[in-house]
């Protein structure tokens, strides 16, 4: 850094300098400390994508196997349920938009899997999170929505359970 006197700043103009132009030692130490501070903020951020991402997947996680346990209440044997879990589980991964676009399908169809699937929500939230760098502010609606549908096979897998387990 250049400090230079009042005679001294008309040869500014020019781009020189009368006194001896060096860096200090105190502005190396506050860039010094400036880049760690950047590098801590960078780790913390990091770290609290991978906590919001491991979160989001529990959610989903907890809808899949609600949706599992389902469909065992449906089967009657593990044949039967290997048979019936195959083409939902695969008809719900192809249409959720991770192997091919949301918006390149129907209107009514996108609808229809956005109530039904977690997947699409998931897929949504997982970009968001791992590509865009998106906080909880923004993707919380994609987990309220996986938690939901969630929420709603669980029920319905505890209700039919429990109907099928005491009402014989």
């Amino acid at each position: 850094m250049c400090v230079a006197s009042q005679e001294t700043s008309k040869y500014a103009a020019i781009g020189t300098c009368s006194h001896h132009c060096t860096t200090s030692s105190s502005d190396s130490s506050a860039a010094a400390r400036m880049t760690k501070v950047l590098k801590a903020k960078q780790a913390l951020a990091e770290a609290f994508a991978l906590l919001l991402f491991l979160g989001g997947s529990c959610f989903y996680v907890f809808t899949v196997a609600a949706l599992g346990i389902l469909l065992g209440t449906v089967a009657a044997t593990m044949g039967q349920f290997g048979l019936l879990a195959i083409p939902v589980l695969l008809v719900m991964m192809l249409l959720s938009g991770g192997t091919t676009p949301m918006e390149s399908m129907p209107v009514w169809l996108q609808y229809l899997m956005k109530v039904i699937s977690p997947t699409p929500h998931f897929v949504v939230f997982s970009q968001d999170v791992l590509y865009r760098g998106a906080g909880l502010s923004i993707v919380w609606p994609e987990i309220l929505a996986t938690a939901v549908i969630g929420a709603v096979y669980f029920a319905f897998a505890l209700r039919r359970f429990r109907r099928v387990i005491f009402e014989g």
